[in-house]
């Protein structure tokens, strides 16, 4: 009969055993006041302040190995140094320094609270048409800017009814249904059971049960011959499967035309896979936003003149010789210049009049000519970089004070990484941009020569790298919907904890397949005045006044001081 447990006591072995999660919250204050503690001190102290944890050395230890930036670190001068593991794929450009982004994003090296401006295009927009309010600028309020209405209107009145921006499945579910032909591949709209002539299928690539999709899946038999001399007779489909997304109508289909082009097709872009893997397996939504926005930009650089005035100007690469030189001129390799040197043409300078010209080699280790961005990608750069933005990294430092660096980089950095990774070898920057020395060296024929206009790669560098990405995470973050929508028009309205207005995804209609979920209503609640400023909620307004205001800071980076709040709290300080 074992003994019994004296009374007052516990027993080790009944001791609770902390999470990674626990852990992680015990280990970071430590790390930062005492970065060069080793194992043993360090789970003595953690012991000291949580006796109630069943903690071996050897769980400790195997915790740090996971979490390499928990481990002992110091620098030359003895101070804690963050020395973020470089991606193992980063973005091709030539001499980018990674670690200068990784620096410049956070928080002391960015700005601690969200910036925006007042977007001129969509001004504009809304005074030439039927829109029931107005973008205007609060130069006294730290709202900086807000939507205001343009006339009285009563109770249950509509005040825009809008589309998204960028939209993205805001589920698991809601991605496999898109990714096989349940849902649009555009809205979001759920299909009924029955398809109809007017859901039209990817037009990048043979929709299932056409000629070409067909023919792509009749077995092909080869025989090959093994080390030990026998045979073996494999079969495979001739070409590849088809894709299975569908479109409600042909405008959601021109839409994403104009506005993806091929890069969100799983077929013709099989990169654009991983985006969806990681959004749904690791949550990180915001990472497939992101890559939209990237693509439009990218599309968008295909159409129009190139600009004169681009906002962001490369400087010039200083040769050997010392001569600074134009990022967009073209270089020649080795063998082309000993090719236009040794030429007898004449336009060439060639020494011979008489002889025929020789015909010119193919230069396959051209650099590919650089042009300035187009028009229309600064138009939609600017149209982008007005809303909201603060960079995620200083974002997530933000919320623990500004102190624990370590925080933000241990629980999201490799995260970070692996979503900037994805995101930039699905846009195939490499293969459209990079030079290759031979084309048969191009594995994906196809996006070697998709793009027509290239950037230089400090543009490239400058709009697509790490930096940028971490502020588009955090843009994606503050501005979008609840239905994983971003809406340029939306994102404009103030938070009030007793607002007027309300959005709706279906007003009057239950029924998923007659609406999509990329589109957003704005009701009034009551009735609004003239130039009165119309509000939302951007939290459950039934929660108490500390939740509403811990879960506003948490999302969004402000705490509310609107006439409700500022009421419940003089009633809390008067009951105390």
């Amino acid at each position: 009969m074992n003994p019994e447990t004296p009374q007052g006591t516990e027993s080790p072995n009944s001791l609770p055993v902390p999470t990674n999660d626990q852990l992680l919250e015990a280990i970071l204050p430590i790390r930062s006041e005492a970065p060069t503690l080793g194992l043993p001190k360090l789970l003595l102290r953690l012991k000291s302040l949580n006796p109630g944890w069943q903690l071996s050395e050897k769980r400790l230890r195997k915790f740090l190995n996971t979490n390499p930036n928990l481990s002992p670190q110091t620098s030359n001068h003895g101070h804690s140094r963050c020395s973020p593991r470089p991606p193992s794929d980063p973005l091709w450009v030539p001499d980018y320094v990674w670690e200068k982004d990784w620096e410049a994003s956070g928080f002391e090296n960015s700005t601690a609270e969200p910036v925006s401006s007042l977007d001129d295009t969509l001004l504009l927009e809304c005074r030439q048409r039927s829109v029931k309010v107005e973008p205007v600028r609060f130069p006294e309020s730290n709202k900086g800017s807000g939507l205001i209405a343009k006339d009285k209107y009563p109770k249950g009145t509509q005040v825009i009814k809008e589309d998204a921006f960028v939209w993205v499945p805001y589920s698991k579910n809601s991605s496999r249904a898109v990714m096989s032909g349940q849902a649009c591949a555009f809205c979001g709209r759920v299909f009924s059971s029955q398809r109809t002539k007017s859901q039209p299928y990817c037009p990048h690539h043979p929709a299932p049960g056409s000629k070409e999709a067909i023919a792509a899946q009749q077995l092909v038999t080869t025989t090959s011959t093994t080390t030990t001399g026998g045979q073996s007779v494999t079969e495979k489909p001739a070409g590849p499967e088809p894709c299975y997304m569908r479109f409600c109508t042909r405008v959601c289909v021109q839409r994403s035309m104009e506005y993806y082009g091929p890069l969100v097709c799983p077929q013709r872009n099989p990169e654009y896979m991983h985006v969806i893997r990681l959004a749904d397996n690791d949550e990180f939504r915001g990472a497939h936003m992101v890559f939209k926005l990237f693509a439009r930009l990218l599309i968008a650089n295909e159409k129009g003149e190139p600009t004169t005035n681009p906002s962001f100007q490369p400087s010039p690469q200083p040769s050997e010789d010392g001569i600074n030189k134009d990022p967009s001129t073209p270089v020649l390799s080795t063998e082309a210049e000993q090719d236009q040197a040794g030429s007898d043409d004449p336009a060439q300078g060639g020494r011979s009049k008489n002889k025929k010209a020789k015909a010119k080699k193919k230069l396959t280790n051209v650099i590919p000519e650089w042009s300035t961005p187009s028009v229309e990608f600064e138009k939609l750069l600017t149209r982008v970089e007005s809303l909201a933005t603060v960079s995620d990294r200083a974002r997530r430092e933000r919320l623990q004070g500004g102190h624990h660096g370590h925080f933000a980089d241990v629980r999201y950095g490799q995260l970070w990484r692996n979503g900037w990774q994805v995101v930039t070898r699905a846009l195939h920057l490499d293969t459209g941009y990079r030079p290759t020395p031979d084309p048969s060296a191009t594995t994906d024929v196809f996006w070697a020569s998709y793009w027509k206009r290239r950037l230089s790669s400090e543009t490239i560098a400058h709009y697509f790298g790490f930096r940028n990405f971490l502020e588009f995470i955090g843009k994606a973050s503050l501005n979008r919907e609840a239905d994983h929508g971003l809406y340029l028009l939306h994102s404009r309205f103030n938070h009030s904890c007793e607002p007027n207005a309300m959005t709706l995804k279906n007003p009057g209609s239950e029924d998923a397949t007659k609406s999509s979920p990329s589109t957003i209503y704005v009701m009034t609640k009551r009735d609004i005045q003239k130039d009165e400023e119309i509000t939302l909620a951007y939290v459950n307004p039934e929660l108490t006044v500390e939740a509403r205001r811990k879960k506003l800071f948490e999302d969004y980076l402000f705490s509310c001081f609107c006439i409700r709040c500022r009421r419940e709290l003089k009633e809390e300080e008067e009951r105390k």
